[in-house]
């Protein structure tokens, strides 16, 4: 069996919400559904669940209140207060509808569906799980962001400044 910090320091890693709203924000929340797997992915190793992360991603319209549920308890059995992970999983199904909804209007206004922060609401979760990493951890993890982190913001803005550019250039 591993060590707990082994375990924390091969999956943990401690990320500010600023940095997670970020890559939401310029890979128009594919960031989300990586962080939904990368959660499930450390829930099936820590409680030996039969899952595949990778669905309960894909469709966490499905699973993000129990993946939320799951996250505030850890949280709080290391000492985070609680947050209303109910609301928080609500919030972001109906933010992630509205948003689905939105991008198939007519263009440019299918652009306002990249506004609505969906994601926003996991950010609490972000937060407790940096909360259970630093009290699982024997030493600091780290806080900044990896290349390929780097690299998706780059090609997000890159992305964006071309729709922008074809909005906005003559035909």
């Amino acid at each position: 069996m591993e060590a707990p910090q082994e375990f924390a320091q091969r999956h943990g890693k401690i990320q500010s919400s600023g940095i997670f709203f970020i890559l939401c924000f310029f890979t128009f929340g594919i960031y989300a559904v990586w962080w939904n797997y990368k959660a499930w992915r450390f829930l099936q190793e820590k409680e030996d669940l039969d899952i595949y992360p990778a669905v309960r991603a894909l469709f966490s319209i499905f699973f993000i209140h129990n993946l939320l549920e799951k996250i505030d308890s850890m949280a709080q059995e290391k000492g985070h207060k609680g947050i209303s992970d109910a609301t928080n999983a609500t919030l972001y199904i109906i933010a992630l509808i509205v948003a689905n909804l939105v991008s198939r209007l007519p263009e440019p206004y299918w652009l306002a569906s990249s506004l609505i922060p969906f994601y926003a609401f996991l950010i609490p979760s972000v937060q407790q799980l940096n909360h259970y990493w630093e009290s699982e951890a024997s030493s600091p993890v780290s806080k900044k962001m990896s290349l390929g982190e780097i690299i998706a913001v780059i090609v997000g803005i890159l992305f964006l400044s071309l729709i922008l550019l074809g909005l906005f250039l003559p035909a």
